[in-house]
């Protein structure tokens, strides 16, 4: 069994596991959407040569995306057994935050990087060594946006590589926890996002 395989086991687990006591109708014709879903993504990687290491990222990557819209669909579907209308299809802005979740944490930390770069000559006295560090800082907060655009516009590669290098400035600031719990998510998920975008051969902005 490859890695591929052993992560589609693990999305069947997970299907299974938020689709049960749902009507057996419902959950069998969910369970055959997402193992239809997972064979079509096996076999495009292997058509394009993909390591299977990377599919399997790609793979278990969508399905932590994902989750909140499982359990969102799973509540719906509750709702229609109880006599409850169901709609279809549910938020598309949520649905795209639980998708993008830290891209919207990026957004926040090249707010907050722009903040703290102003912050500092005002808390510390203005002089070369502050302005200077604080414009490294600020700086560093406009890539991340910068970078947040460039994903979406252009470049997902390139825009993945400036928001993992301008995120790496919070992690000096080590002891007011909050630049790090900001900053470490987004420099992983950029890393993780961009490695399996090259695996994969994509380098076009997401569906």
């Amino acid at each position: 069994m490859s890695a591929a395989d052993r992560a589609a086991a693990v999305v069947a687990w997970w299907v299974a596991t938020y689709s049960r006591h749902l009507p057996t109708e419902v959950a069998e014709r969910r369970q055959a959407e997402l193992a239809s879903d997972l064979w079509e993504q096996r076999a495009w990687g292997q058509a394009v040569g993909a390591p299977a290491p990377a599919v399997a990222l790609s793979i278990l990557r969508r399905m932590a995306a994902g989750m909140p819209a499982d359990l969102r669909w799973r509540q719906r579907q509750l709702a229609a057994t109880r006599g409850r209308p169901l709609v279809q299809g549910g938020r598309p802005v949520l649905r795209t935050l639980a998708r993008n979740w830290w891209l919207v944490l990026a957004v926040l930390l090249g707010l907050f990087e722009i903040g703290l770069g102003v912050a500092i000559p005002l808390h510390d006295g203005v002089n070369q060594e502050t302005v200077g560090g604080g414009a490294i800082v600020a700086t560093a907060g406009l890539v991340v946006l910068g970078g947040v655009a460039v994903r979406q516009r252009r470049s997902r590669i390139a825009g993945d590589i400036m928001m993992a290098i301008a995120a790496l400035p919070t992690v000096v600031f080590f002891w007011m926890v909050l630049p790090p719990l900001l900053g470490l998510p987004v420099i992983v998920a950029a890393s993780v996002d961009m490695a399996e975008t090259r695996s994969l051969g994509r380098q076009s902005r997401p569906a």
